[in-house]
């Protein structure tokens, strides 16, 4: 009994692998949807001012005109399909607009900046929920009882809200310095194609290419993302304990070949709850290892497999 409720109890982390991953896939989706339609207006841009010489920095240092105008306006539009913007966005739209008026190149930039902000306002609204969430179902996963409210810094998750911000705008600030590098230098169709090529999230670097400082900011959004989820996965399911009076806890890794030494070390030990190591906090960043209440023998305890995920 005990070896198949720990099997379980391992598949269950394994789950929230999974949901870790596609999480980060969501926010992905959010930056590339803006990173390509970008790209299609900065070619629509080469396309429209280009000459023999390619595009000069004279060419972009000219004031917009009404072509100018109503391309950035539409690819806002475009970027802010199904999204409804909230005061912090609006603020920063309503600066970035202003910003545009100033020359062409400020409007290139100002297209960046308005496509990053848009992203990240999407990927907080989603994350924000999905961390909720994850509290809600480390404590049902865990007790007998429904949940009916969660912590007020649950439900806000400010800290989490500020930091994916300052990632946006440090993503931001690095991918107008690549615009201007180019802008700067004059550019040709080649160095356009380069400057607006797709890469995946986990492909290769290229230099003088939008989407190489966007994914690097992306890694630190997704460490961000999923470490929050495991600190609230873990509250809640320390809630759960809190209220049954669990004595006992029994350490339990997905038992694969990703798991770090330390973790190896520590699967399957019993420890008194409240002498145990914390995942995340006491072993590394983004452990999903965790802790299932059980008896002093490290049989666990009825009730704690009651609720699998429904994913």
């Amino acid at each position: 009994m005990m070896m198949t409720t720990i099997k379980q109890e391992r598949k269950k982390i394994n789950k929230l692998i999974k949901r870790d991953n596609r999480n980060n896939q969501t926010i992905d989706g959010f930056y590339q949807q803006a990173l390509s339609i970008i790209g299609n207006h900065l070619q629509e841009f080469y396309n429209e001012y280009a000459d023999d010489n390619g595009l000069t920095l004279n060419q972009v240092s000219q004031q917009v005109n009404s072509w100018d105008i109503q391309s950035f306006y539409q690819a806002i539009d475009e970027m802010l399909a199904d999204a409804s913007p909230d005061d912090e966005l609006s603020k920063r739209l309503q600066a970035i607009f202003a910003q545009a008026s100033i020359s062409r190149r400020d409007m290139l930039g100002a297209m960046i900046g308005a496509g990053m902000s848009i992203a990240t306002a999407k990927s907080e609204s989603f994350a924000v929920n999905e961390l909720k969430q994850q509290y809600i179902n480390g404590y049902e996963d865990s007790s007998p009882n429904k949940l009916t409210t969660v912590p007020a810094k649950v439900a806000s998750q400010a800290e989490y809200s500020q930091r994916i911000w300052v990632h946006g705008d440090v993503m931001t600030t690095r991918m107008k310095e690549t615009l201007n590098k180019g802008l700067s230098r004059g550019m040709q169709k080649s160095d356009i194609n380069k400057m607006t090529r797709s890469i995946p999230q986990t492909g290769d670097r290229i230099d003088d290419n939008l989407a190489t400082p966007m994914n690097q900011m992306l890694s630190r959004i997704h460490t961000l993302t999923t470490s929050q989820g495991i600190e609230n996965t873990n509250s809640g399911k320390n809630k759960a304990y809190d209220e049954q009076n669990v004595k006992y806890v029994i350490w339990l890794t997905k038992e694969d070949y990703k798991v770090c030494d330390q973790c190896k070390d520590l699967d399957k030990q019993i420890f008194i709850r409240g002498q145990a190591p914390i995942p995340q906090d006491d072993t590394h960043l983004n452990c999903r290892c965790q802790l299932v209440k059980c008896d002093e023998d490290g049989n666990v305890l009825p009730g704690e497999l009651d609720r699998v995920f429904k994913e």
